[in-house]
Formats: structure tokens, sequence, C-alpha cells
């Protein structure tokens, strides 16, 4: 409903999307009146939805309910789109539609609206991909709300460590920038409670527009012991945006302390950022996560 200001990059905290682009002749919308864009219907189903990037899917799979990405980023979103998996028809749709039908009417017409489209002749996606490439539209990783923060060797006021662990990509972790700037390498170690088998990690940099604080090389520690943490599980380069990153380990290579037949074993981690971009010297995590079994 809010539009980006100018400048999403300098005028940071504003709204991630601007509102939604359907067709209304959809027979998917038959019988649920919309225009194309958002309209006072769409108020209570906006915010109960999160938005799912498809961009790991091809171009053919093209959304019924689109969300406009801020322009900064631009991606491919979508809150309802249909595709085959392998010989199953599906609607996905990212929009609460089960939780307080009763005094709801919207989301329990839009709701009859799909489900009436699924039960016609009219229902036949264009789209086909198989189960992997569907699957990889979806979280695969265990969030970290339960840890806790042993160390962190930078983080400005109001920007701490824990919002990297917090399940709310709108919160992120900033190292210092005043009264001077902390130079790389930045880390931070984190408590997961128990030892745990760990297959991988994501990272998702700040996601507000402000390219400040991207990670360009890293490092991942596991170990069961804070102190000593051997060799690492994984250390590469990202790419320069603001999508999620994933790393899944080479188990084969892995020669830290702990093995296990899922994955290397730990209760400690250690995440360094070992640089950024050019002369950025900043380290910005929104989510950190972990990939179990």
């Amino acid at each position: 409903y809010t539009p980006v200001f100018w400048s999403p990059v300098h005028f940071t905290g504003q709204p991630g999307t601007m509102g939604i682009l359907c067709d209304p002749k959809h027979p998917a919308l038959e019988a649920f009146p919309t225009s194309y864009h958002s309209d006072w219907q769409w108020w209570d189903l906006n915010i109960n939805s999160v938005v799912m990037n498809l961009g790991s899917l091809p171009a053919e799979v093209e959304p019924i309910v689109q969300i406009v990405d801020n322009f900064s980023r631009n991606h491919r979103l979508a809150v309802v789109f249909e595709l085959n998996v392998g010989r199953a028809k599906m609607i996905v749709a990212s929009v609460d539609l089960a939780e307080d039908l009763a005094t709801r009417p919207q989301a329990r017409q839009l709701r009859h609206s799909l489900i009436t489209y699924m039960q016609s002749a009219a229902f036949a996606p264009r789209a086909t991909v198989d189960f992997a490439r569907f699957a990889s539209l979806f979280n695969e990783t265990t969030p970290m709300t339960d840890a806790t923060v042993l160390h962190v060797n930078s983080a400005h006021p109001g920007y701490p460590a824990e919002a990297a662990l917090d399940n709310d990509p709108k919160t992120f972790w900033h190292t210092r920038w005043a009264p001077e700037i902390e130079k790389h390498p930045h880390e931070l170690v984190i408590d997961l409670g128990r030892e745990t088998a760990i297959k991988g990690f994501t990272y998702l940099t700040r996601q507000d527009g402000n390219p400040n604080g991207r990670v360009a090389e890293y490092q991942f520690y596991l170990s069961n012991d804070k102190d000593h943490w051997g060799k690492p599980a994984a250390e590469g380069t990202f790419a320069q945006d603001s999508s999620l990153k994933k790393v899944i380990f080479d188990l084969g290579s892995y020669s830290g302390n702990v093995y296990s037949d899922t994955g290397p074993k730990g209760r400690y981690l250690r995440f360094v950022s070992k640089r950024g971009f050019g002369a950025d010297n900043y380290t910005a995590v929104a989510e950190l996560s972990i990939i179990t079994d």
C-alpha cells in the first residue's frame, strides 16, 4: 500500500514491497472480486502473508498474484502461483488461508475461489518442474532462535548480534561504524545448546536495499570446544547481491574436530566475515541459519 520513496538505499527502513499485480480475469480469481492492483480486500491478506521468490523456478511459472518488489531488488515475487510438479497439479499460496476464517471474510473468499478453480476443468497449469526444482523454493534451514551469542567482535548500538538469530529478516546485526569503523575480519560465535549434526548453513544479508555489510569472503567453523576450532567446515566467497546464500558442506574433505555420517557435529559455531566488497569494512547479517537432517 505504501510505495517506496525515491531511494531505498539512502532511506532505509522503508516497505520492502509495493503492492500486488494480478489478472482479475484469471479463473482462479473468478469468485474473488478484485482489480489488478491492491485494494481494501487485500489488506488482511497482505499483512497475513510472506512473499515467495520464484527466482529458482523457470520463467514459465507465472504468479497468479504477484507482489511488486522494491525496485532496488526487482525479484520475481508471488503469494499465489500454479504449476505442475511431475504429474501433480498444484496451487501454492503463502497467504494465511487457514487461520481464523470466521472473522476473515477476505481469506475465506480467496480460499473458496482457489479451491473452486482447482476443482474445475479450467485448472491446467502450463509450467512443469520436477520435485527437486520445486523443493528448492522452500526453506530447509533450522532457525537458531534458541541459540545464544557467546562472542561478537563488533556490534553497533541498536544492531546486536542476536538479530542475526531471531528469524526476522527485517532486523540485522551490523558491525560498529561510530565513533570509528572496525575493520575485517568480523566474527560471531554461537552456542547451539547441544551437539548438533549440521549439513550446511544459509546466510542472508540485510534486506533494506542498502548494500553496506555484504560478506564477500567467509569461513564457517563447528566444534565442541569453543576455544579450539580446527579447520573450517566451509570457506569461500559469496556473490554481491541481497539473495539468500546457501552452503552445503563437502563431507569428503571436511577435517574438523568431530565427524558423523550426516555432517560435522558440534555445539559451537563460528561465522567469520573475512572481507567485504571493495572498501566496505562493515558486516551485516539479517539471518544465519543451519541446515540439519
